[in-house]
């Protein structure tokens, strides 16, 4: 089954390469039009969806006969998009892009062509996105989800193994179970998750808290804090201030620079640090292999003190 809605893409240019418009008059998307597709959800377990600019919002529901898309699609004189949804085997497929992702006219600035999206799934319905740009928004999904994103923010409520690669843009995970990120810039807060988590990170404040499960974290820089952990934590981190409180298992830190402060461990601290403060506040027990140049405070180690312990 396939429903298809297609404008007249742009004719051809006579000279190859790109044009671009810098906020013109002439690249403005002052066109606008709303379009809804829909499908049956019989035998379908997934939804792959392919977007280009625009923002998305994907509601999770119990008990839906239909998946449905509503969009808002702004273009201008000239220029066209690709709005598909069809079905191929247990797959919706949703493709949602205008002219400026995939021809050869660019418009920078927020008055660019975009499909702004609100889709309508059955909460157990696995989700793999591919997009360009924009903010997501996902709520009430109970099965994976899959996001390869360019820019914009996202936001998910929910889910079971989240795997996300992201170029910029912050992120805000709420509760779900493993969780699995791969990201250039942007913050990062994941609550109320659980299962483990793992994240690599290039840039941005961090922040993981109220979580059940191993924490993996590999850090360039930016400031880190974890609270109110019930598994093992283990953190390779580049710059920027690291604090952690409150962690029921062990506690291992690799530091290249930034102050580290550790208070309320259950377990054993590991640390190895490059430069930087480190101040260690209850803990079960505590090795430091190498505590780099900084002062060293440590205090109500319940066992073993151990390591480079001359600062």
């Amino acid at each position: 089954m396939m429903i298809k809605i297609l404008t007249p893409i742009c004719a051809a240019l006579v000279l190859s390469g790109c044009i671009v418009h810098v906020g013109g008059a002439a690249a403005k998307a002052d066109k606008h039009e709303t379009q809804q597709l829909a499908v049956s959800t019989a035998g379908l377990t997934s939804l792959d969806a392919n977007l280009g600019a625009g923002s998305l919002k994907v509601i999770g529901a119990p008990n839906l006969s239909e998946i449905k898309v509503d969009a808002d699609i702004y273009t201008y004189d000239g220029s066209g998009y690709t709005f598909t949804l069809d079905t191929s085997g247990s797959t919706a497929k949703l493709i949602a892009e205008t002219s400026s992702r995939s021809g050869n006219v660019w418009v920078v600035g927020n008055q660019s062509p975009r499909i702004d999206l609100v889709v309508y799934v059955p909460e157990t319905m696995a989700l793999d996105i591919d997009d360009g740009s924009g903010d997501i928004h996902i709520q009430g999904i109970t099965s994976h989800i899959n996001i390869e994103d360019n820019s914009g923010g996202i936001s998910i409520n929910g889910g079971h193994n989240i795997n996300i690669d992201d170029g910029s843009g912050d992120i805000n995970i709420n509760g779900g179970y493993a969780i699995d990120i791969k990201d250039g810039s942007g913050s990062l807060d994941i609550s109320h998750a659980q299962g483990d988590i793992h994240i690599v990170d290039g840039s941005g404040d961090m922040k993981v808290h109220d979580t059940v499960g191993e924490i993996y974290i590999k850090d360039g820089s930016g400031s880190l804090n974890i609270k109110n952990a019930q598994g093992n934590i283990s953190i390779n981190d580049g710059s920027g201030d690291l604090n952690v409180y409150r962690a029921q298992k062990n506690v291992e830190i690799e530091d290249d620079s930034g102050s580290i402060s550790v208070a309320k461990i259950a377990g054993k601290v590991t640390i190895e640090d490059g430069s930087g403060d480190i101040e260690v506040n209850h803990a079960g027990s505590l090795h430091i292999s190498d505590a780099g140049s900084g002062s060293v405070s440590i205090d109500n180690i319940k066992g073993r003190i151990s390591g480079d312990l001359n600062q």
